[in-house]
């Protein structure tokens, strides 16, 4: 059973399940290329990039395997799990669910945490834009940081209305 929204890329079909595995497909005739097991459940969509698959599960935390056969490349262990993951370039960028609740900047690589970020709640997947990773918070806070910095905005701080 899937959780997620599934990502294609380059003619595969990667997808996450309720019973904690990552599988790929080849898109156009449903083969089975490569499962491979997490420690909770994916219910964020995985994203690909330079030959790797990024996903966060809701126990187990971040991982990186190869696009190509699902071998695992790195963990980044979380017991409160994490969001799907946002990448750009040689970076990654997630958010630690429950009572973790921070925002990581992450070498794509290796995982290496560059950067972390305290939210003021449970905080959405990471979106960027123009060199700004936004984060928005069930304490209705949306957060605009500095992607390479993790610093706050050049501009100062703004609150949107509700």
């Amino acid at each position: 059973m899937t959780c997620c929204t599934p990502s294609v890329v380059d003619g595969t079909l990667y997808v996450g399940t309720g019973r904690a595995e990552l599988h790929a497909y080849d898109a156009a005739t449903g083969e089975h290329r490569w499962g491979s097991q997490a420690a909770g459940v994916i219910d964020g969509t995985p994203s690909v990039f330079g030959g790797l698959v990024l996903v966060g599960d809701s126990r187990g935390g971040a991982y990186a395997c190869r696009a190509d056969s699902g071998a695992p490349v790195w963990r980044l262990p979380s017991a409160y799990g994490a969001s799907s993951v946002a990448i750009s370039g040689a970076s990654a960028w997630l958010v630690t669910t429950k009572a973790g609740r921070k925002l990581l900047k992450v070498a794509r690589a290796d995982g290496a945490v560059r950067w972390r970020h305290t939210l003021d709640g449970s905080g959405t997947p990471p979106v960027l834009a123009e060199g700004i990773v936004y984060v928005g918070t069930d304490k209705g806070t949306v957060l605009a940081l500095d992607a390479d910095t993790g610093r706050g905005p050049r501009r100062g701080h703004r609150r949107l209305p509700a």
